[in-house]
């Protein structure tokens, strides 16, 4: 299916002088006043999609004044987005690492647009951080949801994606490992490069993402998926295989997080019977290490198992969204201790419309 009958020319990255805090003199005149030259400066340049995203800061009617240019038939402009570049704090394997985040939200509901700006301060009307001159990580998805628009999410890696020195707040300052999440698991929807060179910086780094969207939501047949994701993975071998040392953490990556997306697909055959899926949250890493709770959350700690520290969060839930507790396969006497503890559990928190189920799973032993 087509999408667009031909490519778009887009300026996603411009500032006005709300951003005077960080680029200083640069936006002085970047004012609501001179909104007109930059409508001509972008029509100039026949730019078709823009949006002006300062510095952790939203000005509605500066917004609204380029937005005008999309009823103006003489403007190459077609669409204005709202949005922000958010300074954001990350928790990667080198510490906390700021990066910046150009987010551009959905145009379509203008009363939630409005509000953005209210969202980003606080009661005092002071940029809302929660680090130093940054959001944290938790903060930032916070501000999000409070603005409860659909968004894209744009870092900045003004050197290419294999670069060994990036620039300063690049996405792969946060270090290697956090760094391929952000690539693998879609946390941002593209990268901002500085130039067309790094744009197309490797074709091969290229397939290696490709490879991900691909087989990541593959589901069915065991063997089907596997030998799809192997044959993938051997494709790619070959294409880099005269750089293997360059591109072998990428594949090896690659495979992990294939096999990751998919484990909760695969059972043992003992446990057929529970016809369920496993799922899990991945919780980001700032949410454990800071002391900070929002609304939903209860309680933050770890437990101990054997030598393992083992974080946790407790999160607030709807008590009817539970309809069935399904005790292990060990417990078969009707008056179980441990079942009557749960029956107490479930008395005590007024849930007594809960079902019992013992597990029909005969012993939890593995070939």
């Amino acid at each position: 299916m087509k999408v667009v009958e031909s490519g778009y020319k887009i300026d996603l990255h411009i500032h006005s002088v709300c951003s005077r805090t960080k680029d200083k003199g640069k936006v002085a005149f970047n004012t609501i006043d001179n909104v007109g030259v930059l409508a001509e400066k972008l029509n100039d340049n026949g730019v078709q999609m823009c949006a002006i995203t300062d510095h952790d800061a939203f000005e509605f009617d500066m917004y609204k004044a380029l937005k005008a240019c999309e009823s103006d038939e003489q403007c190459s402009v077609v669409k204005v987005f709202p949005g922000v570049e958010f300074t954001v704090e990350f928790i990667g394997e080198k510490g906390p690492t700021v990066l910046h985040v150009i987010t551009v939200f959905n145009d379509e509901d203008e009363t939630k647009v409005a509000k953005i700006a209210a969202c980003l301060v606080d009661d005092k009307g002071k940029t809302a951080y929660d680090k130093t001159g940054a959001f944290s990580e938790e903060k930032f998805l916070s501000i999000l949801r409070s603005i409860d628009l659909d968004t894209v999410l744009i870092v900045h890696q003004k050197s290419s994606l294999t670069t060994s020195h990036p620039y300063k707040n690049d996405a792969k300052t946060v270090g290697e490992e956090k760094f391929q999440e952000f690539v693998y698991t879609d946390y941002f929807e593209a990268f901002e490069f500085k130039n067309r060179k790094n744009e197309a910086f490797n074709k091969n780094f290229l397939n290696a993402q490709n490879l991900m969207e691909d087989i990541r939501f593959i589901t069915g047949d065991k063997k089907k998926c596997l030998r799809e994701m192997l044959n993938r993975l051997q494709d790619l071998y070959r294409e880099v295989e005269d750089n293997i040392e360059e591109y072998k953490k990428w594949i090896l990556f690659a495979f992990k997080h294939s096999v990751n997306h998919m484990r909760c697909f695969f059972k043992n055959a003992n446990f057929e019977c529970e016809n369920e899926y496993r799922i899990v949250l991945k919780i980001p890493e700032g949410l454990l290490v800071f002391e900070e709770c929002n609304d939903d959350i209860v309680e933050k700690g770890q437990f101990k198992r054997g030598n393992i520290l083992i974080p946790y969060i407790d999160y607030k839930f709807k008590k009817e969204s539970i309809k069935q507790i399904t005790l292990n396969p060990y417990i078969k006497e009707e008056n179980n201790i441990f079942k009557l503890s749960v029956e107490e559990v479930l008395w005590n928190s007024q849930m007594t419309n809960v079902k019992i189920a013992n597990s029909k799973i005969p012993i939890r032993k593995y070939s």
